[in-house]
């Protein structure tokens, strides 16, 4: 029987993987006033991993963590936490008639949990470990999936 092949994010260096979740919210970063090409993406996601603090990723972690705090409001709207979400399926939130209201709420707890995870996971890279704990609800919830590799690996190197 052959070995299952590890996804790429298992084994890539964690500056190339930060940096991918970094790109992954450019256009959303973008519209918050941080207007970064690739190469300074991938410059901040190796600042992050080296440990080094400067004004834009100072401004960056603030936007983070407001970031994170609107998702969770956005989660609260159907009284919902963070992992309560994660095990929520979305024809389980009753607070939709039509069809466009599903997709617009699915968009929205989709959006938020993204949102949380990676965002999360960003903060711990920089220090703020109040957030390890939606990283490890992620990896609880599926450590196979792109979001609890991600976290996993933060966690693991914090």
């Amino acid at each position: 029987m052959q070995a299952e092949t590890p996804h790429p994010f298992e084994t890539m260096p964690l500056s190339d993987l930060l940096s991918i979740v970094l790109r992954r919210f450019k256009s959303l970063l973008w519209q918050h006033g941080f207007k970064l090409n690739d190469d300074d993406l991938a410059a901040l996601a190796a600042q992050i991993v080296a440990g080094e603090s400067n004004e834009m990723r100072e401004e960056l972690k603030a936007l983070l963590i407001t970031l994170v705090k609107a998702s969770e409001a956005v989660l609260a709207r159907w009284e919902l936490t963070f992992a309560q979400s994660l095990k929520t399926r979305i024809d389980q939130i009753p607070a939709w008639e039509s069809t466009s209201e599903f997709l617009e709420i699915a968009n929205a707890k989709t959006n938020a949990e993204q949102r949380i995870a990676n965002f999360s996971a960003l903060l711990v890279a920089m220090g703020e470990s109040q957030y390890a704990h939606y990283l490890h609800t992620v990896i609880a919830h599926d450590p196979a999936d792109v979001d609890g590799i991600i976290a996993r690996r933060v966690v693991d190197s914090v």
